[in-house]
């Protein structure tokens, strides 16, 4: 956080032994906050975590959404720093933890747009795009959106070659459909 009061993350790229910012990524903590609270599987968790430090009862929070269940269940690792809500993920050793952005839905296309399509984001495939987007965030079903995002990116589908359903490269296979034309 600077001295703004806005969160900001800096994407660079080591070139030879310089380190080089490539982008920023840049919100007011307010601007987070508000779209945290219009996210309905966030609002419920973040309420209750800017008006108590009680977790919220199973039978007060079984009628929600399966994504609120699941911050629910991880409702010990949840936080807030400057009222917006952060997931704590420590190591398995503990020896380090980060902290991740509890990203709402309404910026998840944003996010795996910077970090995958930029031009720093090099198109990464699943590995690699999940590594970079769970060192600042986190949200619930982070792993099947960046597989569908990746799955479905024109530039990599384009540089790598069709795939059949077992994964395998189809490139030399002529189409059916001139067969059958």
């Amino acid at each position: 956080m600077d001295a703004n009061g806005e969160i900001g993350a800096v994407l660079s790229q080591n070139i030879g032994s310089e380190e080089h910012v490539i982008a920023y990524f840049s919100k007011s903590l307010g601007e987070i906050q508000k779209v945290q609270l219009e996210d309905p599987a966030i609002k419920p968790i973040l309420e209750k975590k800017l008006n108590s430090a009680d977790r919220l009862s199973f039978q007060e929070i079984a009628p929600e959404s399966p994504a609120t269940n699941r911050y629910w269940a991880f409702w010990n690792s949840l936080y807030l720093k400057d009222g917006v809500l952060y997931r704590k993920w420590e190591s398995n050793d503990g020896g380090f933890y980060r902290r991740q952005l509890i990203l709402p839905k309404s910026r998840i296309q944003e996010v795996l747009r910077e970090i995958h399509d930029s031009r720093s984001g090099k198109h990464f495939g699943v590995m690699k795009t999940l590594l970079k987007t769970r060192e600042r965030f986190y949200w619930n079903r982070l792993r099947a959106d960046i597989e569908k995002w990746c799955r479905e990116c024109q530039a990599c589908g384009a540089r790598k070659g069709l795939k059949t359903e077992q994964g395998k490269s189809v490139i030399g296979w002529t189409p059916a459909v001139i067969f059958f034309d």
